[in-house]
C-alpha cells in the first residue's frame, strides 16, 4: 500500500493493474510465438530477451495511453468548469439586474415583487442550470 501512495494521480492502482496484465498478455503471446519457432528448431534461448522487450514495451505504451487519457479528462473538466462559471455569471447578472433598479423604486411593493423575480431567476438558474452541468459543451444562454 505504501508504493501506490506514491504514485502520480493518472497512474492509479487500476491502472497499473491494466498495464501489468496487457505486460503479461504481450509476454505470453510472445512466448507462444516463441514456442513456435522452437517447433521450426530456433533456439529459445536467443528470443527470451526478446519476449520481455515486447512486454515491457507495450507496458510503457498502455502507460503512455493511460497519462495522456488522464491528461484529457482533466482539460475536459476544467472547460466544463469555465462553462458552468460563464453561464452562472451570466444568469446571475441578468437576475440580479432588475433587483438593483427595482430597488431605486418608492413603492414597497414594486421593490418586494422585483425581489421575487431575482428569487425565481436566481432559483431557476441554480435548478434548471447546474443538474445539467455535465452535457455542457459550450455555453448556452436561454
Amino acid at each position: 500500500m505504501s508504493v501506490l501512495k506514491h504514485l502520480p494521480a493518472w497512474l492509479d492502482a487500476r491502472s497499473a493493474t491494466a498495464a501489468a496484465i496487457a505486460g503479461v498478455i504481450l509476454f505470453a503471446v510472445s512466448y507462444a510465438a516463441d514456442a513456435i519457432m522452437y517447433v521450426l528448431k530456433i533456439p529459445a534461448a536467443l528470443t527470451i530477451t526478446d519476449n520481455l522487450a515486447i512486454a515491457v514495451a507495450g507496458a510503457a505504451l498502455l502507460l503512455i495511453f493511460l497519462f495522456r487519457r488522464h491528461e484529457h479528462e482533466i482539460v475536459a473538466r476544467a472547460k466544463e468548469r469555465a462553462i458552468i462559471v460563464a453561464e452562472m455569471n451570466h444568469h446571475i447578472r441578468n437576475a440580479m439586474t432588475p433587483l438593483i433598479l427595482g430597488l431605486s423604486s418608492d413603492d414597497l411593493d414594486e421593490r418586494l415583487r422585483t425581489l421575487d423575480q431575482a428569487t425565481d431567476r436566481v432559483d431557476r438558474v441554480l435548478t434548471d442550470l447546474l443538474p445539467t452541468a455535465g452535457s455542457a459543451t459550450k455555453p448556452r444562454y436561454f
